[in-house]
């Protein structure tokens, strides 16, 4: 058996989030998703829209992912697969500038253990964003 492990924010769940999760799926037999704690959200990015424990449910509801976890590290390395029982780890990026920047949280795992899926450039949480702010606007 092949489990898998990810990280996600997973903020305003949107099929960006589904074929992510899909193809990390699709590297295994189990999938495991850490969501991301909204205060490390928010140094990394933005304050999320939905707090952990919302992220967590919809994540939870998701029919190829087999577990979800509150808590994890920052930097996953082999020692933290090896001790949870995790045999890839599955990372996802929206561009190179974003996949060059996360590079050093990857640094301490073998080449072998990760698997980089690139995310869907159709649909985002920040074009979700921008299309509410254009709807308010317009009202």
């Amino acid at each position: 058996m092949i489990t898998v492990y990810a990280k996600i924010v997973g903020d305003l769940f949107h099929p960006g989030h589904v074929n992510f999760l899909k193809r990390a799926r699709e590297l295994g037999d189990r999938l495991v998703v850490h969501v991301v704690s909204d205060e490390r959200v928010a140094k990394v990015k933005r304050k999320p829209i939905m707090t952990q424990q919302e992220r967590m449910a919809v994540l939870g509801a998701c029919r190829f992912v087999d577990e979800v976890r509150s808590d994890g590290p920052r930097e996953v390395s082999d020692a933290f697969l090896d001790d949870q029982g995790f045999d890839l780890f599955a990372y996802g990026y929206s561009d190179e500038r974003e996949r060059n920047t996360k590079a050093y949280e990857y640094r301490n795992i073998s080449s072998e253990r990760i698997r980089i899926i690139p995310y869907s450039s159709e649909i985002s949480t920040t074009q979700l964003i921008q299309r509410v702010k254009t709807l308010l606007s317009t009202e």
